[in-house]
């Protein structure tokens, strides 16, 4: 039996974004001849040798269900009406069961599954190098199944500090209204000059508003600019542990022969190292928004 892996093992993202596929291409929105419906139709084909008893067993359910008539009529003597509605309840629960069998087969996914639905996936950059360092721990003849539990459990760590370090990246960008810092100072140098060259007092009061509300945004740029620098570090250094953990592993699986112990450190040290540093982000972007 193919071994599966649930929400505890990979990162909820990852599963999030397979349903977000499987929503689209059962509504058409996946074009047949692009790479994603063939990466779609690998990863179907995955996900039938995974479930195909499952599959099989309801499918041959419909023998049993279309009989239901021709059974109550001609074994029972049942009158029409009461077997049309007995067949419509068997039907619907028929219907049913293969609607929660289907639920419940996309809250685990098998290493094929994965490794065939990836090119199909919109994901982030750090979701990829996530994915590329759980496939090398599945996939490693050298780890043990505690072994790689622990790794699983480290990587899944490490991409939900990155997740998280871009959510603030983003966050960061709309405090200051969406725009760069360079935006910013070209739109203050420009407000600047609208200020000095507007005749009318009203309009130069107006736009002399208008040019203090946007310093007020490049004040807060220049300041978050150091800690959008400490972020972008921060996702290049976990970006390099999800390399250094696939190559490493990679590297190892070849001519291994039987489990032996690889070290966790350097990638919990990274880790760490993260964390610590994201709030240490997180407490300075609060201290801005309160100046």
């Amino acid at each position: 039996m193919l071994e599966q892996y649930s929400r505890e093992h990979i990162h909820p993202s990852i599963f999030e974004a397979i349903d977000g596929l499987n929503s689209a291409a059962l509504a058409g929105e996946t074009a047949v001849a692009s790479t994603n419906m063939k990466a779609y139709n690998a990863y179907n084909s995955a996900w039938f040798a995974a479930h195909w008893k499952g599959f099989t067993a309801w499918a041959v359910g419909i023998i049993p269900t279309i009989g239901t008539i021709p059974f109550l009529r001609g074994v029972i003597e049942m009158p029409k009406p009461a077997s049309a509605g007995v067949f419509f309840v068997v039907l619907a629960a028929w219907i049913g069961a293969g609607i929660y069998g289907w639920e419940r087969t996309k809250k685990d996914i098998t290493i094929r599954e994965l490794e065939s639905i990836i090119p199909a996936l919109e994901l982030t950059e750090s979701q990829k190098h996530y994915l590329s360092s759980v496939i090398a721990v599945l996939g490693s003849a050298i780890l043990d199944s505690e072994q790689k539990k622990s790794w699983l459990k480290a990587l899944y760590q490490a991409l939900d500090n990155a997740l998280g370090l871009e959510k603030i990246h983003r966050d960061m960008r709309q405090m200051i209204g969406g725009s760069s810092h360079a935006e910013l100072l070209a739109e203050v140098d420009s407000l600047r000059v609208r200020v000095d060259s507007a005749q009318d007092q009203m309009a130069k009061a107006t736009y002399a508003e208008s040019l203090r509300l946007a310093e007020g945004r490049l004040s807060r740029s220049e300041g978050m600019a150091a800690q959008s620098e400490r972020i972008e570090a921060q996702l290049e250094l976990t970006r390099q542990t999800f390399l250094q953990t696939h190559e490493s592993l990679s590297g190892l699986t070849v001519g291994a022969q039987h489990s032996i112990h690889v070290s966790l450190d350097p990638l919990r040290a990274n880790l760490s190292r993260v964390q610590s540093e994201s709030e240490s982000i997180l407490r300075a972007i609060e201290e801005l928004n309160q100046a």
